[in-house]
């Protein structure tokens, strides 16, 4: 076990690094693992009824350091040893206490899982909250500099250990990728807290140490913490339950007592004063804060409002999962049937391998969301509740994917498609093809290449979707790089631009977004950024040619997105603009042509941006504000405003065809002719199989909507797909 001393103001200063030589406690314990039998007494897979006894002896002596530290927690644990890089990190961020103990039960089933570090903060320590931040930033950039990058790093703050969580989450958007909240303490001033802490300081020196048996029904539920002692007792051994019950209440009173102990009264003080300067700094902190967050709270916890605290976090988070345990309070680490592990496994919040669209060499500390930079893909249930917001259009609309091989052969599905890291080729691949009328086919599209070929599509959007995020300049990325196209000529912001936008059908991709955005624009780019979009511009797809992603490109950008009246189905590429092309071949990328047909045809289109910018009175309004939006293309007009349309029912059949790969080489970089001449094959090929689509979706004996919903919807037909026309 190595632990590193000295996490105050001052030690962070000097850097130094002491290594922390295992304790006596841990060596005895070690020698009488047979008499302790912790392992064996595991009352769950992840779950310990570790003794408060062991947890004390195991934190002896803290209390008179100065300093805050990391370490390695409980010594005396026989899964102390050494775990492989590759073992996802957790920190573990504790409560106003500094030690722990409010989760102690929990970490033998985090010690199985993950290589678990806890920071602790002695009673006498008196930094103030940007201190201990400041400290524990700095060995934390210590400790994750050489994980690798594939290797999930988790931070988890309960309670007080919340707002240092989100803290170190804002200070290092490339390292913490994950972040566990168990009833933060970011509603601290939202509470009764402020006013009764005063009073609690007031009270005399001989009733101070009965404070924690006042308080213990607000602390914890008590049926609920004595159930815990129950957690893998024999179903019918009455004797051995009612022996738990004994030694689980005997453990309950050892607690409170300690609680006096490790927060005496100027410690008190001086935690309370941490709490109010840690809500101050956060709050500034939400816009800066997009890594995962995964917000565990009681509706029951009577210390905390922690279950409306939920909802807020999940609106001012970027990506924020919240669950409500009903009937749990602020311990609920402490009470039975509370299994950290498995929730975060049930939630699809544990990942043992983070998954990148690139491979990465080393961790950078700047986020990558939204950026050319290599991010990291969805694990399977979180792909699964992303896909909450397609799986309507899917059921409604049978989306059918059809590939070609190299020789030119169809197939159903996406086996044919070429990827990067394919076997025979280790190169970028740029998919280009047409845009349907608001992008409504896109999150199908995405989801599709992820689900079947565990790939992300790293598309290239408009800049206007990446303006701005409140309190957040969007004209430069967190890498320092700026958007290639931005055109700052007087304001207008990306909230602003939204609200002159007239969405109808747009908005139905926002319902039920996690995103936690207050407006539509912002939700729909953490949808975009989520599923690999970055600002489209020269610079954005070379990075994704050199680090050899899958791409992509709509050459006819918004001009086809948002296509004006009786414009199905046609391509608006720019003449003369094969630059796309040029860059390809510099990197050998293999171009694949595909195309999408349905959704244009399944609307209505009452007024287009020509029309819209013809009102009276909000017309002007309108075309101010798309004036103020960057342009995707320099030198081109294009109205970035969407047309007003009403669904078409029912909704056509999706269909989606990806060509016959194209290759392309660096010998060809500086000939325009083979440039310009593999541009046109790339625009016929899409135009040629949109009109295929169009041809032999006539001949599906399942295009009909009604017939297609009965055969798919037929009893005991679960997951039926309808089949479609012959190739």
């Amino acid at each position: 076990m190595v632990g590193v001393r000295g996490l105050g103001s001052n030690a962070a200063a000097r850097r130094q690094r002491t290594p922390i030589a295992p304790n006596s406690i841990g060596e005895k314990k070690r020698k009488n693992q047979n008499r302790t039998g912790l392992a064996a007494r595991a009352s769950s897979p992840n779950t310990s009824t570790l003794p408060l006894s062991d947890f004390r002896e195991a934190m002896d002596g803290y209390e008179s350091r100065p300093d805050a530290y990391l370490c390695s927690p409980l010594p005396l644990s026989p899964l102390e040893t050494p775990r492989s890089p590759s073992t996802p990190l957790y920190l573990y961020l504790p409560g106003i206490d500094g030690t722990g103990l409010a989760a102690y039960k929990q970490f033998d089933g985090l010690m199985r899982h993950f290589n678990f570090m806890t920071y602790v903060v002695p009673p006498t320590n008196r930094d103030s909250f940007e201190a201990l931040a400041a400290g524990l930033d700095a060995f934390f950039q210590e400790v994750v500099r050489d994980v690798p990058p594939t290797t999930p790093v988790y931070v988890m703050g309960e309670s007080f250990g919340g707002l240092l969580a989100l803290e170190l989450a804002a200070r290092n958007p490339g390292l913490v990728d994950r972040v566990v909240l168990v009833n933060p303490a970011t509603s601290y001033t939202k509470s009764l807290w402020p006013q009764i802490g005063p009073v609690l300081l007031q009270t005399p020196p001989e009733a101070y140490g009965l404070l924690p048996v006042l308080l213990a029904p607000v602390l914890g539920n008590p049926i609920n913490l004595l159930s815990s002692a129950l957690d893998g007792a024999e179903a019918g051994d009455l004797g051995e339950q009612a022996m738990r019950l004994v030694s689980g209440a005997l453990d309950l009173l050892q607690q409170l007592p300690i609680l006096a102990e490790i927060l005496p009264r100027d410690t008190l003080e001086h935690k309370l004063k941490l709490l109010a300067e840690g809500c101050e700094a956060v709050d500034k902190r939400y816009p800066h804060i997009e890594q995962r967050v995964f917000a565990l709270v009681g509706d029951s916890d009577f210390l905390l409002p922690s279950a409306d605290e939920a909802k807020e976090l999940k609106r001012k988070l970027a990506r924020c999962h919240i669950r409500v345990e009903r009937g749990r309070s602020h311990a609920l680490l402490q009470e039975g049937g509370v299994d950290l592990v498995q929730i975060l496994k049930e939630e699809g919040f544990y990942a043992q391998e983070r998954r990148l669209s690139a491979p990465v060499q080393r961790r950078g500390n700047k986020s990558t969301w939204g950026t050319p930079y290599p991010i990291e893909l969805p694990t399977s249930l979180e792909l699964a509740r992303s896909g909450e917001l397609t799986n309507l259009s899917r059921r409604l609309t049978s989306p059918v994917f059809i590939s070609t091989a190299a020789d030119g052969s169809r197939a159903i599905g996406l086996g044919n498609v070429p990827l990067p890291g394919d076997s025979g080729h280790d190169r970028p691949v740029v998919f280009v093809g047409n845009h349907q009328s608001l992008a409504l086919d896109m999150g199908i599209f995405v989801e599709e290449i992820l689900k079947e070929r565990e790939a992300m599509l790293r598309g290239l959007a408009h800049p206007a979707i990446f303006q701005r995020r409140a309190g957040k300049n969007e004209s430069e990325n967190s890498n320092g790089a700026t958007n290639d196209n931005s055109n700052n000529n007087g304001g207008g912001g990306g909230g602003q631009l939204a609200d002159a936008m007239p969405w109808v059908i747009n908005s139905f991709r926002n319902q039920g977004s996690n995103s936690g955005s207050t407006n539509d624009s912002s939700s729909f780019r953490t949808f975009l950024e989520e599923f690999g979009a970055t600002p489209v511009g020269g610079k954005s797809f070379g990075r994704l040619l050199a680090n050899k992603e899958a791409i992509l490109l709509y050459p006819g950008g918004v001009s086809e997105a948002y296509r004006k009246k009786n414009q199905e189905y046609q391509l608006f590429w720019p003449t003369e603009r094969s630059e796309f092309v040029r860059m390809c071949a510099k990197y050998n990328a293999i171009i694949v042509p595909f195309a999408g047909v349905g959704v244009d045809d399944s609307l209505e289109m009452l007024l287009d941006a020509s029309e819209l910018k013809e009102l009276p009175f909000v017309g002007e309004w309108v075309a101010s504000a798309a004036r103020n939006a960057p342009q995707a293309r320099l030198g081109g007009e294009e109205d970035f405003i969407s047309p007003l349309a009403v669904p078409r029912l029912p909704p056509n059949r999706l269909y989606f065809l990806f060509g016959q790969p194209i290759e392309t080489s660096a010998d060809m970089v500086k000939d325009r002719e083979r440039v310009d001449a593999v541009y046109a094959e790339v625009k016929s090929a899409v135009e040629t199989q949109i009109a295929y689509l169009l041809a032999k979706r006539e001949t599906d004996p399942y295009a009909d909507f009604r017939t297609r919903i009965l055969y798919e919807n037929r009893l005991f037909a679960e997951n039926r797909k309808a089949p479609s026309f012959e190739l």
